[in-house]
């Protein structure tokens, strides 16, 4: 791994040391988030992070996931065949050979950023919940 990723590493990791682990819940919540507990999955983990918080959201059902707590909601996507079918289709579709879940991200990772009522977020399933990066200055759309 080379010195620009060690130092990512190193910054993720000291954000999330006194991170308390994320108690959202409910329709109240900013962000739907997702605890990545599939391996190799963070493209599809960051993928549904854009789908339900974008602004295809509408047109997504997620109200199963929306009442649960965080471990409930990991497992529920864990435990889900749709999701699993869905992910199983497009794992080895890639140029990239994604090495043993258990070795972690091995430095390659997705990571996704959505912006909801203004602000953004970033969402990662390995973090200790959704990060908010602040407001986004309003942007004309062409």
């Amino acid at each position: 791994m080379d010195a620009d990723k060690k130092k990512k590493m190193w910054v993720m990791l000291a954000e999330d040391a006194d991170a308390p682990d994320y108690p959202g819940v409910g329709p109240a919540e900013p962000v739907v988030w997702f605890r990545q507990t599939i391996g190799n999955a963070c493209g599809s983990i960051g993928l549904l992070h854009c789908a339900v918080n974008g602004p295809a959201a509408d047109f997504i059902p997620c109200a199963r996931a929306v009442p649960l707590r965080v471990a409930e909601r990991a497992a529920m996507l864990h435990d889900d065949d749709g999701f699993e079918a869905a992910h199983k289709s497009v794992e080895q579709r890639g140029d990239t050979v994604a090495g043993p879940a258990e070795e972690g991200h091995a430095g390659q990772h997705f990571v996704a950023f959505v912006k909801v009522d203004g602000r953004l977020w970033e969402l990662e399933g390995s973090r200790a919940g959704p990060l908010d990066r602040g407001r986004l200055a309003r942007m004309r759309m062409c």
